[in-house]
């Protein structure tokens, strides 16, 4: 019973993380604050799914409203193993289950639904206004494309967001 109340406590004490607002005409974005503000998954196109796969980008028309920026999503499908190396059919076969949604779906989190960028900076002081999407425009640029929306493996901090750049973009 001990076990039981301190788990409950535990779940409840946690106090929220900080998050900081960018609001703009087209939407309003809550993000993580901290010395690096952080927005992760912004979506910018629609998913490349149906009659929209391997096609270019389509803009988003319909407006976002309030979007929870706080955590990473999806990861866009890749393919991971090599199947054609493969001497044997039980390499293969795996090599394809690994490739496969069944697979990645569930326990990579990955999706088509991946258009995404992940924005950060440094941390902006409580009585600067992000004047909507053109803020980027008078701050030094970091572009960094991956395969997905995810920043596990480059994840950015302070001493990134401080010393090297003002602004950065994963797309």
């Amino acid at each position: 019973m001990k076990t039981y109340m301190f788990l409950v406590a535990t779940a409840h004490g946690a106090a929220p993380a900080p998050t900081v607002t960018i609001a703009s005409p087209a939407a309003t974005i809550v993000g993580l604050a901290g010395e690096v503000e952080q927005f992760p998954d912004i979506p910018f196109a629609k998913p490349p799914v149906g009659n929209l796969h391997f096609k270019p980008p389509v803009p988003l028309t319909e407006p976002y409203g309030v979007y929870e920026a706080t955590k990473n999503k999806n990861i866009c499908s890749q393919f991971i193993a090599n199947t054609t190396d493969a001497n044997s059919l039980l390499p293969q076969f795996i090599a394809t289950l690994i490739n496969s949604p069944i697979f990645q779906k569930p326990v990579l989190a990955a999706s088509k639904d991946c258009l995404c960028l992940n924005i950060h900076s440094a941390e902006t002081k409580h009585n600067t206004q992000w004047q909507g999407w053109y803020f980027f425009a008078s701050q030094q640029l970091n572009l960094r494309i991956s395969g997905g929306s995810h920043s596990n493996l480059w994840p950015p901090n302070k001493t990134q967001a401080l010393k090297s750049e003002l602004f950065g973009l994963d797309m």
